[in-house]
């Protein structure tokens, strides 16, 4: 019932489906979190809802993903699929505390920056296997919630 190889310990219909779709359920929670954000900014109390839930839909998907069977084959695949996909999960969680206003939002801000930090050598390491055909999202996530969180980080963007 469970797949054994790689330990991967989700049922195997599910990993398989979370493998195929992740893509495109990462496009859609995204957008969603987007809207929200743009809700909440015109309208606080039913946008702040819109938020927290697809935040942190967000942030659960993305530390589900790296319990999922990775696109890579090589000695440290599943280590680093597994810290990238879970490191990208504290960006999200400091950008919820951020836009909510919740206390310890600077340093929910701060661990996620970190969080990306830890990654880059993970990712200069795929680079360098040349790995980087299956890494493209890997890539764009980690770029752009390491952007949007530095910018938060160093109040640039201010909600």
């Amino acid at each position: 019932m469970f797949i054994k190889e790689n330990k991967v310990m989700l049922p195997a219909g599910i990993n398989q489906w979370l493998t195929d779709q992740k893509l495109k359920i990462e496009i859609v929670l995204t957008l969603l979190s987007a809207i929200g954000i743009l809700i909440h900014l015109f309208e606080k109390e039913v946008g702040g809802d819109i938020v927290v839930i697809c935040m942190i839909t967000q942030a659960v998907f993305y530390f589900v993903l790296g319990y999922t069977t990775p696109d890579m084959e090589g000695p440290f695949a599943h280590l680093m699929y597994k810290v990238i996909s879970i490191s990208s999960a504290m960006p999200v969680i400091g950008l919820l505390f951020s836009i909510m206003r919740y206390d310890g939002d600077t340093e929910m801000i701060l661990i996620g920056f970190n969080s990306m930090l830890f990654s880059v050598p993970l990712l200069l390491y795929c680079v360098l296997k040349r790995w980087t055909d299956k890494l493209w999202p890997l890539l764009t996530r980690i770029g752009a919630l390491a952007i949007i969180t530095g910018l938060i980080r160093f109040n640039v963007i201010i909600f």
